[in-house]
């Protein structure tokens, strides 16, 4: 079983501007199917989250994300899916939550992240403030 295969196409998915329903799905069941034999991967974790956020599906999608932050970080694709959740974990929590604090946790792991740029430090000043 080719999980990696699955983890790319679910990120092409996710990453397609107007994707139809269908595709969402199968780009949903290729996450699943990937988290299901590797469940401790980040970069499933991460794809079904994005994908379930595309589907309007929030509440499963912040578990999601939430349940990321509790994986090792591991190295490669896997330590920038752990970063990229985060980041966008953060982004859930300040915009839409309205729980500063959380968001502050998720911004600052997020700095240690050699991708991180000045947006980080804005997002976290939001999030101060």
């Amino acid at each position: 079983f080719d999980v990696p295969y699955c983890v790319r196409k679910a990120k092409q998915v996710a990453d397609q501007k107007e994707p139809d329903l269908d595709t969402l799905d199968w780009g949903l069941h290729l996450a699943r199917l990937a988290r299901t034999v590797r469940p401790d991967s980040p970069s499933a974790v991460l794809a079904e989250a994005r994908l379930r956020l595309r589907k309007g599906d929030r509440d499963a999608a912040l578990g999601l994300l939430e349940d990321l932050r509790e994986l090792p970080k591991g190295s490669g694709d896997d330590e920038d899916a752990w970063y990229v959740g985060t980041r966008l974990l953060g982004d859930i929590y300040l915009d839409e939550l309205r729980l500063p604090d959380n968001a502050i946790a998720c911004y600052t792991d997020y700095r240690e992240y050699g991708k991180s740029v000045a947006d980080t430090l804005y997002r976290l000043g939001e999030a101060y403030e």
